[in-house]
């Protein structure tokens, strides 16, 4: 039997992880099955977290959010935090670092991942 290569076992561990995370909820996906409720929960957190006073809708899919300085190191950790209890996911560190760039990026890793 041939041993499985890096990546096969990243993924096999991701595929545990999440079926696991789905065990403990029941069984139930309790997330938004839509990718746009999953960006307007996201505006709405990182408006009233990093930018008060602001309107959500002004905050673009699309605005790189740590090159803007609407993120930092600790703000971003603190969305992380926020993205994994609120999901139910985890998010591994290449992942804040590299998508966690725009508001778009991270939804797109939230549907992702449940």
């Amino acid at each position: 039997m041939e041993a499985p290569q890096a990546g096969e076992y990243a993924q096999a561990r991701s595929n545990i992880t999440h079926a696991t995370c789905r065990a403990l909820r029941g069984g139930r996906n309790e997330m938004p099955e839509n990718v746009d409720a999953v960006k307007d929960s996201l505006r709405t957190y990182i408006v009233e977290q990093f930018l008060p006073g602001e309107d959500p809708e002004n905050l673009a899919d699309d605005l790189q959010l740590k090159e803007s300085g609407v993120l930092d190191s600790m703000s971003t950790l603190s969305l992380v935090s926020h993205v994994e209890k609120t999901y139910n996911i985890e998010v591994e560190p290449h992942e804040a670092s590299n998508e966690f760039g725009t508001v778009a990026e991270i939804a797109d890793l939230i549907v992702r991942k449940t």
